[in-house]
C-alpha cells in the first residue's frame, strides 16, 4: 500500500512539474501584425549589402586559412624560460583530476540520493 502511494505522488508531483515547465516555456500569443517581419530602411539595406562584400569582414570568415610565420629559435627558447620560471601554471593544467575529500563526498551523496530516487520508483 505504502508503495503504491509513493508511486502515486511521484507521478503526480512529475506532471505538475512538467505542466509548470512547460507553461514557462510557452511564447506569448502574437498578433498577425507581429508576425510579419518588418521592412527594412533604405539606409539599413545599403548598410548590408556594403557589410556582404567588405573585405576586412571576409578575413574573419570561419575555415579561411590564415599564413603564421613559425616561430624562431630566439622565440622558443624564450617561452621554454618563462615556461621553467612559472612553476605555478602546472598546477593549472586542464586534465589533471584532483578531487579534494569534499567534492568526493558531495559526488557520493548525489549518487546515493539518485540511487535512492530509482529504488523508490
Amino acid at each position: 500500500m505504502m508503495r503504491s502511494t509513493s508511486t502515486r505522488v511521484l507521478a503526480v508531483a512529475g506532471l505538475l512539474g512538467c505542466v509548470w515547465l512547460a507553461q514557462g516555456c510557452r511564447t506569448p500569443e502574437r498578433t498577425e501584425e507581429s508576425r510579419q517581419p518588418a521592412a527594412l530602411a533604405p539606409a539599413e539595406r545599403v548598410e548590408l549589402v556594403a557589410a556582404a562584400v567588405d573585405a576586412a569582414a571576409l578575413e574573419l570568415r570561419a575555415g579561411d586559412e590564415v599564413s603564421r610565420t613559425p616561430l624562431t629559435a630566439g622565440e622558443r627558447a624564450e617561452l621554454l624560460r618563462a615556461a621553467a620560471d612559472a612553476t605555478e601554471l602546472e598546477a593549472l593544467r586542464a586534465g589533471d583530476l584532483k578531487l579534494e575529500d569534499r567534492e568526493l563526498k558531495i559526488i557520493g551523496i548525489t549518487a546515493a540520493v539518485v540511487l535512492l530516487i530509482v529504488i523508490i520508483a
